[in-house]
């Protein structure tokens, strides 16, 4: 199951005079990026969070003021140190919108250190026995 317009209006009224051809666009796009394993139930709220996140990054919405990436450089009497971009994480663009930072939320509950979570419904197919090692 796929996220709507519908959805994502419900957590992003701000989008709402957002054409119907970037939403689909968007919606398309960012089902991509969620394994429906993963996410299980929360799938369809996911992809809702990263589409808000992605159309508000492309400067639509009334709130689509990006947060700062962080201090580019700072200068106190004559010292001055610059701080390089290289160094930002893969996900400090979900963090610039306050829909990107729900999606992160979101993908932490169902992953640990890069490694998918299953849902619980998943394990059912499996012995999960417990072995102690002595």
């Amino acid at each position: 199951m796929s996220a709507t317009k519908s959805n994502v209006l419900s957590i992003a009224p701000d989008l709402a005079a957002v054409p119907d051809v970037t939403f689909d666009t968007y919606l398309a796009l960012s089902l991509f990026y969620i394994d429906q394993t993963s996410f299980g139930t929360m799938a369809v709220m996911a992809q809702s969070f990263l589409c808000a996140h992605l159309i508000t990054s492309m400067g639509f919405g009334c709130n689509a003021s990006l947060t700062s990436p962080g201090v580019a450089s700072l200068t106190v009497g004559p010292n001055s140190i610059s701080f390089s971009g290289s160094a930002q994480s893969a996900d400090t663009d979900y963090s610039r919108t306050k829909y990107g930072q729900q999606f992160l939320a979101l993908r932490a509950l169902v992953t640990a250190g890069g490694l998918s979570i299953w849902p619980t419904e998943a394990l059912t197919a499996y012995d999960l026995t417990w072995v102690e090692v002595a």
